[in-house]
């Protein structure tokens, strides 16, 4: 019972109930702001996150660019693969397995290792793409060209070391990174 004006008077449940539910709803705002604080936090941690690993790779894609370039025998590797590509005296597939007779041998196991090292450092790159260490959408805008060009200059070469080696995962995924931007 409550006064009111100095008079008793009695409640209906209904509204008591109400009344009761009100005073008491800060018990459960409080909870719920909580929740949704909790919420957005977790949410903008993500974000955060998710943000902080794309910048990660976008500059781990440039880093790698600029050692590539400053990166001689890289360079000259590529040349190497380049010419012997231009001059189509001797198909690149010969250099997959030993010297031939009527090849200088300094000169083949240079082209050989010349490849390999293209080959490799490519590969690796790849990898890498595949492992979300290297942004793919970089790669893909500045050095597509660069990957097509190298798969159909060594293509022939890379299926006879397949061949030779019995191992078909061989540069496998250089080849799928290329089939895929192509």
């Amino acid at each position: 019972m409550k006064k009111i004006y100095g008079a008793a008077y009695r409640m209906p449940a209904e509204l008591n109930s109400a009344l009761q539910c009100v005073e008491n709803s800060h018990y459960l705002i409080t909870p719920v702001i909580m929740t949704i604080s909790g919420v957005f936090a977790v949410w903008m941690a993500k974000n955060s996150i998710k943000s902080s690993r794309e910048i990660a790779r976008k500059q781990a894609t440039i880093s790698l660019f600029e050692r590539s370039i400053e990166n001689e025998l890289l360079t000259n590797s590529m040349n190497i693969i380049r010419k012997v590509h231009e001059h189509n005296e001797i198909n690149i597939e010969v250099y997959a397995d030993k010297p031939k007779d009527n090849l200088n041998e300094t000169s083949f196991l240079e082209v050989k290792n010349a490849v390999r090292k293209v080959l490799n450092f490519h590969e690796h790159i790849c990898i890498g793409i595949n492992a979300d260490i290297y942004d793919e959408h970089v790669f893909k805008d500045h050095r597509m060209r660069a990957f097509i060009e190298l798969w159909g200059m060594t293509e022939a070469y890379i299926i006879k070391r397949r061949e030779l080696s019995g191992t078909e995962e061989l540069y496998l995924n250089l080849e799928n990174q290329v089939k895929r931007w192509m």
